[in-house]
């Protein structure tokens, strides 16, 4: 059986989704933001696209709450810079 691209797409942002989810879950949060941002960039119409927005906003605000200002704040810039739509009470 043979994958067509939207197929292959969709699975490798499943993919990166669960390997960010299991690197936050690890407390490697660096890497975990790696995987979500890959799924902005190269997956941003695959419903795996809102399950890593929403993942990098907790991962910016636990920063905001940390006193880490400065990595919250490139999460979010990232994220505008992806041209993606985000408030503050999504979350």
């Amino acid at each position: 059986m043979t994958m067509n691209s939207n197929q292959l797409d969709s699975c490798t942002a499943a993919f990166l989704l669960r390997m960010g989810d299991a690197q936050a879950r690890q407390n490697d949060v660096r890497q975990a933001e790696f995987s979500y941002l890959k799924i902005l960039s190269e997956h941003r119409d695959s419903e795996q696209a809102n399950a890593a927005q929403s993942a990098l906003l907790n991962i910016a605000y636990s920063y905001e709450q940390q006193g880490l200002y400065r990595l919250a704040q490139a999460i979010f810039e990232r994220l505008e810079e992806a041209g993606l739509d985000w408030k503050a009470d999504q979350v």
